[in-house]
């Protein structure tokens, strides 16, 4: 048995290494934050707070520092009562620390299905957008997530069996926009023995023990067999990781020249140059870094570069974007500009509307002798008794047809624009006028020759697309 003193002695040894390892923790985590210029003196700062030991490290870290902070939790109710003692507890922590509390109960099931999302990904989406606004509303500089090297390790592996570039190879950005990420230095090994040695308490999150998901298989089955293999692999990868970013950067500078080469922008549409493309070294990796900014999936490089020397129309898409190749080009534009109204309408009284890019303007008045309106392929100009309203502003469908001004017989919508090399992403929208069951406009191209002005007219309408 030991002696009193003995028994004193050891305990204070004890004491000592947790000063001593909570001494380090702090140093480490304040100069990790000044060598990045993660925050300048005097900013506040919103920590996302799970519960977890990560996130509850990451809020006593900033405690410790005297660095003002609040704390924002997300309540995703997926898994019952459990996110609801979550909650709680983040809730009684933030009274600890004496700071403002933000919370939020997310239908994140709901949200998924809505959005055709994964769970995490929907949870993901919520997350930052909600982060975001709290940290607008409440003044606060940052948003600090307590994501560690272990995170990076695992989104390394994640993004190599996905199929990635080089970006996929440097980790989590240690500063993103206004997120912020101070636990980077640390491994899950050091953040738990950190916890363990200062009696930090955390809830753990059951899900975080299963290997489910792909990110679990990789955190508690590959990351401790490289381990096992080198016990230095954590420290190896930050060196890693410090390398992949260096190269990252020297890669973009070259890329940034190669898309100044072979893009082109128009309104809401980017239009990569096909044969611009062509004459670049390694024109499909080109094509890979250009793609991926719209959410594209790398498995799709391949079958978008191969459509370049294929017939136009192909089409491609993301989540948020559609891909289509044109005659000369590969166009991209966002799926959300496809989702406004189809059909508007137009009465005698309308002055504008705006259908996607375009914007029309209208007019009506007397016609009297030596009034001059322009008449181009831009502009509309009819006897306004010889239209039924309410007209139809839509985009055009199949069936559709138009007698052109100075002409008999009819000619279909389709037929025209093929005629007049209209682009193939354009011609899906092609706006048109009806009026009753006809087309009597089509921007840019004819007007009817039903509605023409005569000298019998007596009151005119008059479109222009001025956009």
């Amino acid at each position: 048995m030991l002696s009193s003193d003995q028994a004193s002695d050891c305990t204070f040894s004890h004491m000592l290494q947790c000063m001593s390892i909570i001494s380090i923790m702090q140093k480490r985590f304040n100069a990790f934050i000044e060598q990045n210029h993660l925050l300048k003196k005097g900013d506040k700062v919103l920590l996302a707070i799970s519960g977890g030991v990560d996130s509850m490290v990451m809020a006593y870290l900033f405690d410790l520092s005297a660095i003002p902070f609040g704390i924002a939790h997300c309540n995703f109710q997926l898994r019952g009562e459990d996110s609801d003692h979550d909650e709680a507890f983040v809730r009684n922590a933030s009274e600890t620390f004496h700071v403002p509390f933000f919370s939020k109960r997310f239908q994140t099931v709901e949200y998924a299905k809505q959005e055709k999302q994964s769970i995490q990904m929907a949870a993901r989406t919520m997350r930052y957008e909600w982060l975001e606004q709290i940290r607008t509303k409440n003044s606060f500089q940052w948003v600090a997530t307590a994501h560690h090297l272990d995170d990076c390790i695992e989104t390394l592996f994640l993004n190599i069996s996905r199929g990635t570039g080089i970006s996929g190879l440097t980790g989590i950005p240690k500063k993103n926009k206004k997120v912020i990420r101070p636990l980077l230095f640390a491994n899950k090994e050091e953040i738990n023995d950190f916890a363990r040695k200062d009696k930090i308490s955390f809830r753990e999150d059951r899900s975080n023990l299963e290997s489910s998901y792909k990110r679990n298989k990789i955190r508690h089955q590959l990351i401790p067999l490289l381990q096992e293999l080198n016990p230095s692999f954590p420290n190896n990868m930050k060196e890693f990781f410090s390398h992949m970013k260096a190269t990252e950067k020297l890669y973009h500078t070259t890329l940034d020249q190669f898309k100044k080469a072979c893009l082109r922008y128009q309104q809401n549409e980017t239009h990569i140059i096909s044969k611009e493309l062509l004459k670049l070294p390694h024109p499909e990796t080109v094509l890979f870094e250009i793609i991926k900014d719209f959410n594209f999936h790398p498995s799709q490089t391949r079958d978008v570069f191969n459509a370049i020397s294929g017939q136009p129309g192909k089409q491609f898409f993301s989540e948020t974007h559609e891909l289509i190749k044109d005659r000369d080009n590969l166009i991209i534009t966002s799926l959300k500009e496809k989702n406004k109204p189809e059909t508007f309408s137009v009465f005698p009284d309308t002055k504008e509307i705006r259908m996607g890019q375009h914007c029309f303007q209208f007019k009506t008045g007397e016609m009297k002798p030596g009034h001059e309106l322009p008449r181009d392929a831009n502009s509309f100009l009819a006897d306004i008794d010889k239209l039924h309203f309410p007209l139809k502003l839509r985009f055009w469908k199949s069936g559709d047809y138009i007698i052109p001004l100075g002409m008999k017989g009819r000619k279909k919508i389709s037929d025209l624009l093929t005629n007049e090399k209209i682009p193939v992403h354009r011609k899906r929208e092609f706006p048109v006028l009806i009026s009753g069951q006809e087309v009597v406009w089509v921007p840019e191209l004819r007007a009817s020759e039903k509605t023409k002005i005569t000298k019998n007219t007596k009151n005119y309408f008059f479109a222009i697309l001025s956009g």
